[in-house]
């Protein structure tokens, strides 16, 4: 008797999501189809309709995160991965921003070069922060500077962690 949700996310696989060109003209991306037994055995079934693909807000530069932890310690510092892909057509040279938020802080340098990143090519930067605050805390304040063309693209709400306290508390 119990009623469950499901939220999914539809990606484009990997040797397509490395080429950001390649998916621009699609529309239509198919059907979802989720086929599932009741605990007295009966089937369930649900297809949807022909899923649009919206387009992206990409822009020139698109931030997605490879790797982040679902839950971290209050007050210890945690890993993060972030890929970088230049969907511009041009070659673009980046500069890496950290703005700490109130209770998240980057861990790093700000203001480092990235160097040249060339159209349809991505990097991998692994990012440590630290969070000062408890409970499901959002995960922003990355900026993106194209020194070409004097461009910054701001990355807020990137993803949400779940801070707990590190201290484990004994009765005495």
């Amino acid at each position: 008797m119990d009623t469950r949700q499901y939220l999914y996310c539809l990606k484009p696989k990997k040797e397509f999501a490395e080429k950001a060109g390649i998916i621009k003209g699609v529309t239509v991306i198919g059907k979802l189809d989720i086929v599932w037994k009741t605990n007295l055995g009966e089937r369930g079934r649900l297809q949807t309709s022909q899923l649009q693909r919206m387009a992206p807000g990409y822009g020139d530069v698109r931030l997605s995160l490879e790797a982040i932890p679902d839950t971290v310690n209050l007050e210890e510092p945690f890993h993060i991965t972030c890929k970088i892909t230049n969907c511009s057509e041009r070659t673009m040279d980046l500069v890496l921003e950290m703005c700490n938020t109130s209770s998240i802080h980057w861990c790093g340098i700000s203001g480092r070069q990235l160097g040249k990143l060339h159209p349809s090519s991505s990097l991998c930067l692994a990012l440590t922060l630290l969070s000062s605050v408890q409970g499901l805390q959002s995960v922003s304040g990355l900026r993106l500077t194209d020194t070409f063309l004097k461009r910054t693209y701001e990355y807020d709400d990137i993803a949400q962690v779940c801070v707990v306290s590190s201290a484990i508390e004994v009765e005495s």
